[in-house]
């Protein structure tokens, strides 16, 4: 994994402010900002196929536009067994807080301490979970964009394998998507919160290459390519 090229590979392209630009814009608009995370997607995928450039033109929008919604997807997918803990935790919750309502004081003061203990209990199960998805999310993301079907990323086997024979590499994707996350707000800051628009989507392309590299390094050490 090399950290240096996937923060400073932008700038190695002499059209690099123009395309930065169009994708900062391009991150305010509510559902055409997909486009800005199929844009990732084609960074990583021309990571993974050796391109000297990784940065892509802004053409084929709508090809972009249907990229990022399968990258939504897949996040959705990954994401779904904390959603559904979560909801079950608020519909025991919910109950736990009718019984209290109609029982004594003391039952009362029971169920808030099972109310009280179930919520930290689905907190920490969050944050493990969390942290889970944010490690194995770059593996299914690379799937995809290296075999350019969905169902790729769903070949849950061939994931965890590239995770499991490959943590060290996955462990990179995830300190630099953090250290690209302040990277972008500082610069953000420094710009009065205008630069961090621009700033927010050079950090998704960082994470794009960051995942290129991991997936490319992984999936040969395992034969998938």
């Amino acid at each position: 994994m090399d950290f240096g090229k996937a923060v400073s590979f932008t700038f190695d392209d002499p059209d690099w402010i123009k395309k930065v630009a169009i994708g900062g814009v391009v991150t305010l608009v509510p559902i055409l900002n997909f486009a800005s995370y199929g844009y990732s997607i084609e960074v990583t995928r021309r990571v993974i196929d050796g391109n000297p450039q990784p940065l892509p033109e802004w053409d084929d929008f709508g090809g972009k536009f249907i990229k990022g919604l399968i990258y939504f997807v897949i996040g959705l997918v990954y994401s779904l067994p904390i959603v559904l803990i979560a909801c079950l935790a608020v519909g025991g919750m919910a109950a736990t807080g009718s019984l209290a309502a109609s029982s004594s004081r003391s039952a009362g003061e029971a169920a808030g301490g099972v109310f009280g203990l179930l919520g930290m209990c689905v907190s920490c199960i969050a944050v493990i979970y969390g942290v889970f998805v944010a490690i194995v999310l770059p593996a299914a993301v690379g799937q995809y964009a290296a075999k350019d079907e969905i169902g790729a990323a769903f070949r849950f086997a061939d994931v965890l394998s590239l995770v499991q024979k490959n943590l060290g590499a996955y462990l990179m994707v995830f300190a630099i998507g953090i250290v690209a996350g302040l990277l972008a707000s500082f610069i953000g800051s420094l710009a009065c919160g205008i630069g961090l628009i621009f700033a927010g989507f050079w950090s998704l392309l960082v994470i794009g290459h960051a995942t290129g590299q991991a997936y490319r390094e992984a999936s040969a050490n395992i034969g998938l390519v």
